[in-house]
């Protein structure tokens, strides 16, 4: 059974409050991604749903206690399309008012894997974009990001000539193009947890898990009007902690913030999160926080912070990661 929550902040992180929301079940089960902010509640995708293929839902935060998680829409299994394909990571309500997200496929067989679609807030569906080819993209690996009526995202695989990832925009009318492609070289490899823009600067920023100086992951950044990537921090395992996983945060004085989660044997600790400043590319990243690997303590922290009353939130994947030892 998953869980709807909120956390409240107080005046430290110890003194908050938990109030469980709402509980799933099947139709729908299992939420994967964040949540978006619509104008009656909030939005999301889960797995299950009527197929068990996949659904998006609503919940009104003011119905808080009844229970009721809204299924607006499920994916089918019976179709061409849409039955090869789940969607994954969340929603991003657009400026035309529709949520748009992700579909990752299981097998290509002919069928494109790939695909970005739109749901309005009445729970129609609507497919943008379907992927025509491996070297647009396979694997999407974070959320959607709209810059200028553009949606912007990354796919972990595919491109030219060792598919090493994408960066790729698409105009809500369905106009796609493959922006960059990865080398696997200085511009890094396997984009990871989507881009986040920063207004300060105009630029997306993301992170690579593999490629830079010492094929241990970049932090890049990638200009919307003109596609030109640059690649803004080479990860090393003499400075830091790990590799990033997941989405960057800007925080509203610009700096970045993201998490280092171990999945690499050059790396000995249990993960960072580091904070980066764009206009001082050369300093390199700060720790805020540094994680230990031994003690009945948490680590192994995700991106996909959010930044609210001047603390930094996130979530960690709790004492061990699959392979790897608690008390090293």
């Amino acid at each position: 059974v998953a869980l709807v929550f909120s956390a409240i902040g107080g005046s430290a992180l110890g003194a908050q409050e938990f109030e469980l929301l709402a509980s799933f079940d099947n139709p729908p089960l299992g939420p994967f991604g964040g949540l978006a902010v619509g104008p009656d509640g909030l939005y999301g995708v889960a797995w299950g749903g009527t197929w068990d293929n996949g659904s998006v839902f609503r919940f009104d935060p003011a119905e808080a206690g009844t229970g009721e998680v809204v299924k607006l829409y499920s994916f089918r299994d019976d179709h061409p399309i849409e039955g090869l394909s789940r969607p994954y990571y969340g929603l991003v309500r657009a400026s035309d008012g529709h949520f748009y997200g992700m579909r990752e496929g299981r097998n290509w067989d002919g069928v494109p894997p790939t695909a970005v679609y739109r749901v309005s807030s009445a729970g129609d569906y609507q497919t943008v974009y379907a992927f025509e080819q491996r070297s647009q993209g396979i694997g999407p690996t974070g959320p959607l990001v709209e810059v200028d009526g553009e949606l912007w995202g990354t796919c972990w695989s595919g491109g030219e000539p060792e598919f090493d990832g994408t960066v790729f925009k698409v105009t809500t009318g369905g106009v796609f193009d493959r922006v960059h492609a990865f080398s696997g070289g200085v511009d890094g490899s396997r984009p990871e947890g989507g881009l986040a823009f920063r207004p300060h600067d105009g630029l997306l920023y993301g992170t690579t898990s593999l490629g830079g100086a010492e094929d241990l992951g970049t932090i890049f950044s990638i200009d919307p009007a003109t596609g030109e990537l640059e690649t803004m921090y080479d990860f090393s395992s003499a400075t830091d902690s790990s590799v990033p996983m997941g989405q960057l945060t800007v925080a509203p004085d610009g700096l970045i913030y993201g998490a280092l989660t171990h999945a690499n044997p050059s790396f000995r600790s249990c993960g960072q999160v580091f904070r980066f400043d764009p206009e001082v590319p050369g300093a390199g990243i700060s720790v805020v926080r540094g994680f230990l690997c031994s003690g009945d303590v948490t680590k192994f922290p995700r991106g996909g912070m959010v930044v609210h009353d001047g603390y930094l939130y996130g979530v960690t994947l709790g004492d061990t990661l699959p392979g790897r030892e608690a008390d090293q």
